[in-house]
């Protein structure tokens, strides 16, 4: 699993402008295809997403707070 700097750093240099929108459908293939040909269970998949989220979230909004 990925620290927030790393996910920040991996989605700046993977991403070139040209982001393709998928459906639900498509989206479950792309997972079960990465689960089964690259060996990552779907729970570390889904954390590394959650992860990748946070970081995209923080980092277009770097004065946010945690508000308990």
């Amino acid at each position: 699993m990925f620290d927030l700097a790393t996910i920040a750093q991996i989605q700046i240099l993977a991403y070139n402008g040209n982001m393709q929108v998928l459906t639900a459908s498509q989206m479950r293939t792309c997972d079960e295809r990465t689960v089964s040909q690259f060996g990552i269970s779907f729970q570390t998949l889904m954390e590394n997403a959650g992860t990748a989220t946070a970081a995209f979230v923080l980092q277009q909004f770097p004065a946010a707070q945690r508000i308990t």
